[in-house]
């Protein structure tokens, strides 16, 4: 019983022995040292804890000759050793690491379809806009409905791109077809806001010259933790080129854009950058970085020279175009594109616009239909080439940047000058001789008809005329008939 009773206290005390042991010889081993070393110099040591001075013919740097020697009572330390992963783990980490990869990957494409359903949505509120807008109708009432027999269009039949696709294109009442426009559009404007956000939001502003990426990008970070900044710069651009493909598309369907949608589209670019001066990451000038000012003043400034500057850009451009409408829309537009890109966003644009310009008007010759693209047109789609590869075209020598001065605007505003001339030379008489002519609000109807097909009321009642003129031909007497005589 004795013997059993002494097993336990010994099996209890052993690791706290083996424990005091072990911190015994580390404490002896380092006082060992420590006396050691200035034996080993040949130095006493010293009981205060100074140290000695060296002695003659020894430097404070020489190496002493003698190694210190570890004392000969004092117990080896033995080290843990380090635990080695095995093959098991290193597949448990590997499989949390794909598991997180596609937890990002799937959260990216949510974010993608999400934001192209919401572009899709908005497409199909723009549609409403740009056929009730020009005709003095309301947005909200009535309901959606044809066109043609004025049935409304239920709930199902009028989702974004899936309604069209439904109804094989087609009115469900009347059977008569519906434009292919209207899916169109609504695809268009889904993918200016996916691919915008695919180019600035999720890539932290990359398209943006000289814009400070920030720290974390991808869709699953700005999930977790949002950018405001790069948030409001993400969708101050998207309203821009979204705004101005409506104002393009009622000026392809031969009405003049209304006042109104002007006035919002331009009140939207000069407010917010009054409330949030980011909204413009490029200063009007190198010489207003050190320019110590609200940042009103600020972005007053940087709207003021992108008005003019846009103004400027179209004047130039303007005569290229041989009607004063459009010769007007794209100076508004121009200005328009100014105040929401600055001065060196403008005039990066207007020559993308010189360039597309030159191209219609080549095009002319042989496709009827390219003598009737509005010049908002050209706007809505260079103002889109440029915000989305803005980062790539400041890379072109000579290409208006953060480090131009106010000096080269009147060497561009020349160098648009000088396309607007070549594009008046290309079109020449030849496009007044073929383009037929256009009543007082119809000066666009040719090109909707025959490239994007018209929802208005425009093309069905030139149809319907066609026809009853084919009618009454068909059913008029023929001149050598026994009726035509009779009636002679």
């Amino acid at each position: 019983m004795q013997v059993l009773r002494g097993l336990c206290v010994l099996v209890l005390l052993w690791p706290a022995g083996q424990a005091s042991l072990c911190r015994a010889a580390e404490n002896q081993g380092g006082v060992s040292g420590e006396a050691s070393q200035p034996a080993a110099a040949g130095v006493p040591a010293n009981p205060h804890g100074e140290r000695p001075a060296a002695p003659s013919g020894v430097t404070a740097n020489s190496e002493p000759q003698h190694l210190p020697q570890p004392a000969a009572n004092a117990l080896p330390v033995f080290q843990q050793p380090r635990l080695r992963s095995s093959p098991l783990d290193l597949q448990a980490a590997a499989a949390i690491e794909r598991r997180e990869r596609l937890q990002m990957w799937l959260a990216e494409i949510a974010a993608y379809v999400y934001l192209f359903a919401f572009g899709a949505t908005l497409g199909s509120f723009l549609n409403v806009v740009v056929y009730r807008m020009p005709r003095g109708m309301g947005l909200l009432k009535p309901a959606s409905r044809c066109p043609w027999c004025q049935t409304p269009i239920r709930l199902s039949d009028n989702l974004p791109l899936f309604g069209w696709i439904k109804l094989r294109g087609r009115c469900r009442a009347c059977r008569l077809p519906i434009s292919p426009r209207y899916p169109l559009v609504e695809a268009l404007c889904g993918i200016l806001w996916m691919g915008l956000a695919m180019v600035e939001l999720f890539s932290g502003g990359a398209n943006i010259p000289g814009y400070t990426r920030p720290r974390h990008v991808g869709a699953l970070w700005l999930m977790w933790q949002p950018h405001w900044p790069l948030l409001r710069l993400y969708v101050y651009h998207a309203l821009l080129l979204y705004l101005l493909i409506g104002l393009a598309l009622i000026a392809a369907d031969g009405f003049r854009p209304p006042r109104r949608l002007w006035l919002i589209w331009l009140l939207v670019g000069i407010a917010a950058p009054m409330a949030w001066a980011d909204l413009h990451p490029l200063l009007p000038a190198r010489i207003l970085g050190s320019w110590h000012a609200p940042d009103v003043a600020r972005a007053a400034a940087g709207v003021l020279a992108g008005l003019f500057a846009g103004a400027l850009a179209g004047g130039c451009l303007a005569p290229g175009w041989s009607e004063r409408s459009q010769r007007g829309q794209l100076v508004l537009g121009m200005a328009g594109i100014g105040v929401y890109l600055g001065w060196q966003g403008v005039m990066g644009t207007a020559l993308l616009v010189a360039v597309l310009t030159l191209v219609v008007r080549a095009l002319s010759r042989r496709v009827s239909a390219a003598r009737q693209v509005p010049s908002l047109m050209l706007a809505a789609c260079g103002a889109l080439v440029h915000v989305t590869c803005w980062g790539l075209l400041v890379e072109i020598p000579g290409w208006p940047g953060p480090a131009s001065g106010p000096a080269a605007l009147f060497g561009f505003a020349a160098v648009l000058g000088g396309s607007a001339a070549a594009a008046r030379l290309l079109s020449g008489s030849q496009t007044a001789a073929a383009a037929p002519p256009a009543s007082q609000g119809e000066t666009g109807c040719a090109f909707h008809a025959d490239l994007l097909g018209s929802y208005s009321e425009v093309a069905h009642q030139r149809s319907l005329d066609a026809n009853s003129e084919g009618a009454a031909e068909s059913h008029a007497p023929h001149a050598n008939s026994p009726q035509a005589k009779r009636n002679a």
